[in-house]
């Protein structure tokens, strides 16, 4: 065999080799569906879905909430089966309006990534304050990283002694 055919064998080995692996891991030319998460409509206490990436609080099918953006992220947990029947809406989480503007900078400085977070403590002060939550139930939004924040997200991940099953809209 001479220098170009070799070269050519090769060639159809390697474009054989990634067609094969496109095939093989679902690769259909198609862009892929969005990911899901739990939002929660504070004006009709029911969930829907949206988009994981948008940040809370976001426009609720009920429309707005005391002047601003009805849907808030809802974080599900179950003691057994991510069945309705046997989860619960644990805990509740939006973004201040300085959180939210900080976070969708971040986004456009770093568009390659779909959640982008700095390892410089000082550069992500002024998201991770503004990040509130709250039981279903509690009348006030609070800090998560304050010390009350901080036990509502912990006991939501527990079931008794051993850890709950986070429940999503998408299978994972």
């Amino acid at each position: 065999m001479n220098k170009k055919s070799v070269t050519a064998a090769a060639v159809a080995v390697l474009l054989g080799s990634l067609l094969a692996i496109v095939l093989s891991s679902g690769g259909s030319g198609t862009a892929p569906q969005p990911m899901h998460a739990y939002f929660f409509d504070l004006s009709t206490n029911e969930l829907f879905t949206a988009d994981k990436t948008l940040l809370a609080p976001i426009e609720a099918p009920s429309g707005s909430f005391k002047g601003e953006p009805g849907g808030v992220s809802a974080f599900i947990y179950s003691c057994r089966q991510c069945d309705p029947d046997e989860w619960e809406i644990r805990y509740l989480l939006k973004y201040s309006d300085a959180a939210k503007q900080h976070m969708l900078q971040l986004q456009e400085q770093h568009p390659d990534k779909a959640v982008y977070m700095p390892q410089d403590r000082a550069a992500t002060e002024p998201f991770r304050s503004g990040i509130l939550v709250k039981r279903p139930e509690d009348a006030n939004w609070v800090r998560k990283a304050s010390p009350e924040g901080t036990t509502i997200v912990r006991e939501a991940a527990v079931c008794g002694s051993r850890l709950a099953r986070q429940c999503r809209p998408d299978p994972s």
